[in-house]
């Protein structure tokens, strides 16, 4: 749950550099990430996510003790 929150309080702050560094930090810990299904690099996700004319949804996965082992961002529009 800590991380999640980290996650969603980098979101509000509306930066692009503090989401990389927070996508690099969560793959250095063993997280495996996606941009609409294909795998992806923090620079390319925090990017997508930051263009005006989409919006994307998060969906972390997790594993059976609870931690995120995917974190998945697909386009919604």
């Amino acid at each position: 749950m800590e991380v999640l929150y980290y996650f969603m309080e980098a979101e509000k702050k509306n930066t692009k550099k503090q989401m990389e560094q927070d996508l690099t930090a969560s793959l250095k810990k063993g997280a495996v990430l996606y941009l609409n299904g294909t795998l992806s690099s923090p620079k390319k996700i925090s990017s997508a996510v930051f263009r005006e004319d989409h919006f994307y949804m998060a969906d972390f996965v997790t594993d059976e003790r609870g931690y995120i082992r995917e974190i998945r961002y697909d386009s919604i529009c």
